[in-house]
Parts: C-alpha cells; sequence; structure tokens
C-alpha cells in the first residue's frame, strides 16, 4: 500500500530542518566570514525546495483517477521536480560566481562554523534514515530526497575541510571547496531534471520491463509475452503485453489466465499500477508443456487402443516433467485423463494417429497430428510450425 500521507508528513518534516540548516549556515557564515558556509547554506535552500516539490508531487499523486484524468496525476510530481531543477542549478551557479569573484576576509568562530556543520551532517544522516524508512510502497521521490540527505551529510564533511582551510589561509582549498559544492548542486540539478524530462516523455523502463518478462514467463499456461511497453508516473508504473495463450483456450479460459497474469505482477510488483494484457495465440517457438501419447515402444502411438504412457516435457529445454504409465483409452476414459493433463499444465498433445480427440479440445488442450514417430524429429517439426492441428 502506498502511503501517500505519511510521504508528505516527512518530506515537510524534511524542509523544515533545511530551513533551519540553512538560517543558521546563511547567517553565521556572513557574520564570520565563510564564503564556504555560505554556499553550503544556499545549498540548502535547494534542499528546501526539494521537499517542497516532494510534497507537492504526493499531494496530486493521492489524488484518485477521474474521468477528465483516467490515468491520474501522478506526473505532478516530475512537473514539480523539472522546475526545482532549474531552481537547483541557479543556485549552483550563484555559488560558483560567489566564490570566483568575492574576495574571501579572514574567518571568525571557526570552531562554531565547523560545529554548525557538524550537527549538520547528523540531522542530514538522520534525515537519510528517517525518509528512506518511510513505510508503505517505496516512493521513488521520498527515497532520492533520502539519498540526496545523505550526500548532504558527506557535503557537509567537506565543508568543514573548506573552514579549516580558511581559518589556515590555506589558499585555494576554500575555493576548491565553494567551487566543488557548486558543482556538486549542478550535477543534482541535471540528474533529477533529466530523470524529471524522461519520465515526462514516457521513457520505458528495461528493468520493470524484465523483471515483468521473468514474471510472466513463469506462470503455468502462458506460451510467451512481448511487447511489453512500460511508462513511469510519480511512483507508479503503467505496463501493457501481448500475452502468448494455447490457441484452443476458450474466451473464458484466456480471460482467467490474464486475470491470474496480472495478478501475480501485482503481487510481485506493487508500485506497478495499472497492466493491460492482449491475450494471442502462442508462437510455436514459445514455452509450451507438451503430452507425446507413446506406444510400449516409446515411439509416438498411431492408434489410440496402442496408447501405453504420455510422456510431458517442457518445449524450451526438452527437459522430461512427468511420465504417466498404465494409460488405457479403450474405455472411453478420455475425459479422465484430458483433466489430468490440464491440471498438469499441459497446453498440447501430440499423436501420430488420425482420431480427432475432442475432449482434449474441451479443456482447453491442443491436438497436433503427425506421420512421424521418432519423438526429437517431432518436436523440431512442432517448433518450426509444421504440424497440424485438429
Amino acid at each position: 500500500m502506498v502511503n501517500f500521507s505519511e510521504g508528505k508528513k516527512r518530506s515537510l518534516i524534511a524542509s523544515f530542518m533545511y530551513m533551519i540548516l540553512s538560517l543558521f549556515k546563511i547567517s553565521l557564515g556572513y557574520k564570520f566570514s565563510s564564503l564556504v558556509i555560505v554556499a553550503d547554506g544556499i545549498h540548502n535552500i535547494a534542499d528546501i525546495l526539494t521537499g517542497f516539490a516532494v510534497y507537492i508531487g504526493l499531494f496530486f499523486a493521492e489524488k484518485y483517477p477521474s474521468e477528465k484524468f483516467p490515468f491520474g496525476l501522478y506526473k505532478a510530481e516530475n512537473l514539480a521536480s523539472l522546475f526545482i531543477a532549474f531552481a537547483i542549478a541557479y543556485a549552483g551557479y550563484e555559488i560558483i560566481m560567489e566564490f570566483l569573484f568575492s574576495k574571501q576576509g579572514k574567518i571568525f568562530m571557526p570552531f562554531l562554523l565547523i560545529t554548525i556543520e557538524l550537527i549538520s551532517a547528523i540531522v542530514t544522516y538522520w534525515l537519510t534514515r528517517y525518509l528512506i524508512s518511510t513505510p508503505g510502497i517505496k516512493l521513488d521521490a521520498i527515497n532520492a530526497e533520502g539519498v540526496h540527505a545523505f550526500q548532504d551529510a558527506l557535503t557537509s564533511i567537506a565543508v568543514i575541510i573548506g573552514v579549516l582551510g580558511e581559518w589556515f589561509s590555506i589558499k585555494y582549498l576554500p575555493l576548491i571547496i565553494g567551487i566543488g559544492i557548486g558543482v556538486y548542486i549542478l550535477y543534482q540539478s541535471y540528474q533529477i531534471g533529466r530523470d524529471s524530462i524522461l519520465t515526462l516523455l514516457d521513457m520505458g523502463d528495461e528493468k520493470m520491463m524484465e523483471n515483468i518478462k521473468n514474471i510472466v514467463s513463469n506462470i503455468e499456461g502462458v506460451i510467451g509475452v512481448h511487447e511489453i511497453k512500460v511508462r513511469k508516473a510519480g511512483p507508479f508504473y503503467f505496463a501493457s503485453m501481448h500475452l502468448e495463450a494455447p490457441p484452443a483456450l476458450s474466451v473464458k479460459d484466456a480471460d482467467k489466465l490474464a486475470d491470474i497474469v496480472e495478478e501475480k505482477l501485482r503481487r510481485a510488483l506493487p508500485s506497478l499500477l495499472y497492466v493491460s494484457i492482449h491475450v494471442e495465440p502462442g508462437s510455436y517457438t514459445g514455452k509450451w508443456k507438451l503430452a507425446l501419447l507413446e506406444d510400449e515402444n516409446d515411439s509416438l502411438a498411431d492408434e489410440i487402443s496402442k496408447v501405453k504412457k504420455i510422456k510431458i516435457l517442457d518445449t524450451q529445454n526438452k527437459n522430461i516433467e512427468s511420465i504417466i504409465n498404465d494409460i488405457n483409452l479403450k474405455q472411453g476414459n478420455m475425459s479422465i485423463i484430458s483433466s489430468m493433463l490440464k491440471e498438469k499444465g499441459v497446453n498440447a498433445i501430440i499423436y501420430a494417429g488420425k482420431e480427432k480427440l475432442l475432449s482434449l479440445k474441451a479443456y482447453g488442450i491442443e491436438v497436433y497430428h503427425t506421420s512421424e514417430k521418432d519423438e526429437k524429429k517431432v518436436i523440431d517439426l512442432f517448433k518450426e510450425g509444421k504440424l497440424n492441428a485438429d
């Protein structure tokens, strides 16, 4: 479950903490002539704006989809982040200009300034743990804010080095640290802006597509899956796909299979909000579970009376999954066998005889006929699509 309320609360707390840190750093930095501290304070202003952007995004994201916005307003978070990226970039530019063209005087009260930065490092590290531990489905914006807070803790350590450089009049150390902070802020703005733009442009998510493919491919009854398309909006993903199913499945059973696929995807991927599934006949190169009707010589039987056992195998790896022995189809018990094969997930049967075996079709199992009795050759013919089905 997505806990938007808790996410909004924690983003506001983070903004409030950054506001306090920013006021202290900027005021004390100017008062005691430390441009490094001032630069870090300006950096925290960008952090305040980022926190508010997260809040705004989550505020709209928790609104239910409507007739006017059937896919919700989840991208409001990404749009707000894009504006914030520009604000952060401007802050980084200002910091670099401040260090390049302002004259640095002798700082005062260095121990106080170092203490402020130590406190800042502790507070921002606490914010990291606080934000990342938000309960419910992980919100990308909150997680990113948590990572950002950890980077701020590292920045505070760098600032302490810069203050020491100012104190001991190490000529270029404060300049290097200050410009480094500015460049770091510019890089952050680039990352936030890039991710926001790509999300707004509906860029596909390769990792999510791979996760979906792996989950769906291992579901019983699925022949294959292709045309997977994924787009992101706020903390959620929207996906569509073409699901390959056995051709003999009824419309009702195909719909049931699609429901099973959707349910398993939602359980495995809680951030997947919307799934659209188009069911189509499976290609012969997909993952089929075949049943071979064999005679007493381990060859394909050419008459129902000669069937002595049924071998079940996977077409992708040709592994034999099970063998059903002592088969007797003379007494009209094909319905019992059909039900058993259905429970084992069999998609199709290959038979060397000419009987139609209609009861298998009633269970959604395709029947393929062949004049070839060699099983290896038969499987190759099947994967090439050269066998005829009833």
